[in-house]
């Protein structure tokens, strides 16, 4: 635009110039004519003077004004008539020879000729002017027209590095995005993929790209392996959005199934018009093992505390039960009474095994480890369950297993159930591999395990698997499919090896086997040394304190210490116990007291101990519940107490810890 004010203001000022330059010459030319006639008046030359107009002629031509033109001619014809009179040379026809007639036709002509020739060329001249001012005026257009061109070109560059840097950013931020995005057009074709949705489905863009979104995004429900609808139809006729339903699996361009979430809405224009489809999901497999697993435990933690109380109950009906048939069989003479009360026992002492399993995940079942060596007890575990049966085991163990922090008899359950579940996976015979192996994991490798050291323990049969729908339900309590089992078996091992800080996974195909892989922390530290056994009988005397809330327990108890020779007073709460104490520090002073660990609605062991200790520190007193997972039961010294024996109890198991306790204060 300056450029064209500049040319503008230059063409204005050239006309100025022009029309001062016509005024200059047509005063040149008028000063010629009259010059022209003085000379014809003092000197009459004929016919030259005509040919002297071609000087003023030339000067109007240079004008380039038509109607001064005429004008000056007029004029300068009426000057050189005046001329000829006043000379005397304007004579009559009949006074002019034949040459001199001639002579003034011709000049006549020639001054005619002169006149017409000037014309026609001023005409050219202000049709040439013309033209060169409609082509300055078109060039000054033009020259406007190339700024605006310029102009509106800068403009496109500015869009166009605008609209890459928008597109640089829209790729850079779907790259960026965490979650699989894929797009469409309305009829289903795929348009766009970014990188998480071409690692999920396995499909690269230029692959992909053209494809109906039903061959690249493959979906179905997890539990009845249907095709779930597709998500682009859905919006493209509701015209709103949608969210998949759960359980909605993706199979992937290489056959990998991963549990997905994801939304659909609809991309319309700025008339609301649907455009396409945006499709935005995301892998939750590993949050939805961690779901399940979280809500497993939660429901393995409700019922531990329903099954808890259970088995605190009948742990204490077993107490004396257990406790009579002891009896009984210790003091009857007839072999035939003495084996049908150890038939008896055997029973009894089945019972006693289902109300560990139930202990085991309930509040009482925690772990009494130690760092001991998972080999060769595993595998003479295995060798075990499976003996007399049509299957074999092969074992595959590294050389420098690590040792673990456990409860040997509580893993030595979790490897006979899960041998025996192998086994009778195969029924019709086969093998059953274990593998163990040290292993390191990372940050967030297993969604349910911190990192560190454990050992891998793999128990893979080849049996007929577990059907898809079921395999979220096998650690359930109570779960069977078995028409004799009671369903505690799997929840009993995923509720021990949790207890241990570990966990159990498994994998199954059906008709193809089952995988358990157990994960045991390792400890880091050499195993710890075999502990003596004490002996098993027992004899002593002097007064015991018992204290149980339940009948039966201190009733058996008691008949158990006087078989051992000491005099009982049995308690059902422990305030009354600890009167009994205080009153028996001057006349009959006990040797040690057996207090129960909890008492509904009154004084328990723990309380009662603290308030002997405040007298007494060195009398025996002795903790027995049914809750082995206690912090009171697993470290009974920090509490107060000399030692802790769990319910239900033989006679033998008793006599063992007093000989242990009492003996060495005798």
């Amino acid at each position: 635009m300056v450029k064209y004010r500049e040319n503008y203001m230059a063409t204005v000022i050239k006309n100025e110039n022009n029309k001062f330059r016509d005024v200059v010459l047509s005063l040149l030319s008028l000063l010629s004519a009259l010059t022209i006639c003085w000379v014809d008046i003092i000197t009459p030359l004929g016919v030259t003077h005509w040919v002297l107009y071609v000087v003023p002629l030339l000067l109007i031509y240079l004008t380039g004004n038509i109607r001064f033109t005429l004008m000056s001619l007029f004029v300068i014809a009426i000057l050189v008539f005046i001329g000829g009179i006043w000379t005397g040379g304007v004579p009559t026809p009949r006074e002019l020879g034949v040459i001199d007639k001639i002579n003034r036709v011709e000049g006549m002509f020639v001054f005619l000729l002169f006149s017409l020739i000037i014309i026609n060329l001023i005409k050219s001249r202000r049709h040439f002017k013309q033209a060169k001012d409609e082509v300055e005026n078109k060039k000054n257009e033009l020259v406007v027209s190339n700024e605006k061109l310029n102009e509106a070109l800068r403009e496109v560059g500015k869009l166009n590095r605008e609209l890459t840097a928008e597109s640089e950013r829209l790729a850079i931020t779907l790259r960026s995005i965490g979650d699989g995005v894929i797009t469409t057009d309305t009829a289903g074709a795929v348009v766009i993929l970014n990188r998480v949705a071409e690692e999920l489905c396995g499909w690269t863009l230029r692959e992909a790209q053209g494809k109906q979104l039903t061959s690249v995004f493959t979906i179905i429900d997890e539990k009845t392996r249907k095709p779930r609808e597709n998500p682009v139809e859905k919006v493209l006729a509701t015209g709103r959005i949608i969210e998949i339903a759960n359980h909605t699996v993706m199979i992937s361009k290489d056959g990998v199934e991963r549990v997905i979430a994801d939304s659909a809405a609809p991309i319309k224009d700025k008339n609301d018009k649907i455009i396409g489809v945006v499709l935005v999901f995301r892998d939750i497999t590993e949050k939805q093992k961690l779901l399940e697993t979280t809500q497993r435990n939660q429901k393995l933690e409700s019922l531990g505390v329903l099954a808890g109380g259970i088995a605190h109950d009948f742990n204490n009906l077993m107490g004396g039960i257990f406790g009579y048939i002891d009896l009984a069989s210790e003091e009857s003479k007839d072999e035939r009474v003495v084996a049908h009360l150890s038939k008896a026992m055997n029973t009894i002492d089945r019972a006693r095994g289902l109300t560990r399993q139930l202990l085991t995940f309930a509040k009482g079942g925690d772990p009494v480890q130690k760092i001991d060596s998972l080999f060769p007890f595993v595998k003479e575990t295995a060798l075990f369950a499976l003996s007399g049966s049509n299957v074999s085991c092969f074992f595959d163990v590294t050389d420098d297993l690590w040792a673990c922090n456990i409860d040997k008899n509580q893993i030595g359950q979790v490897i006979d159930n899960l041998v025996i579940n192998a086994q009778q996976a195969m029924p019709l015979g086969g093998a059953v591999g274990i593998k163990a192996r040290n292993i390191a994991l990372s940050e967030k490798e297993h969604p349910s395990l911190t990192p560190g050291n454990y050992v891998k323990l793999t128990i893979r049969d080849r049996g007929v698997g577990i059907p898809r729908d079921l395999i979220t339900r096998i650690f359930d309590p109570f779960f069977t499919t078995k028409a004799a089992g009671h369903g505690l078996g799997l929840a009993t091992c995923h509720s021990i090896i949790s207890r241990h800080g570990g966990c159990i996974d498994v994998e199954s195909q059906p008709g193809n086997g089952s995988a358990f892989f157990v994960y045991l922390p390792a400890s880091g530290q050499a195993p710890e040394g075999p502990i003596a056994a004490p002996p098993a009988y027992h004899r002593g005397h002097g007064v015991i304190i018992v204290m149980d809330d339940e009948e039966v327990i201190r009733n058996s108890l008691e008949e158990m210490l006087k078989t051992m020779g000491y005099t009982v007073i049995c308690k059902d709460d422990g305030r009354e116990a600890l009167d009994q104490f205080n009153e028996g520090k001057a006349n009959r002073p006990c040797v040690a007291m057996i207090f129960d660990l909890t008492v509904p609605g009154g004084m328990g062991g723990k309380e009662a101990v603290e308030e002997i200790r405040k007298s007494d520190k060195e009398i025996p007193v002795f903790v027995a519940s049914g809750y082995a997972a206690d912090p009171v039961m697993k470290n009974p010294r920090d509490y107060g107490f000399t030692d802790s024996i769990c319910k239900p109890f033989i006679m033998t198991e008793l006599a063992e810890m007093l000989e242990k306790h009492l003996t060495k204060r005798a």
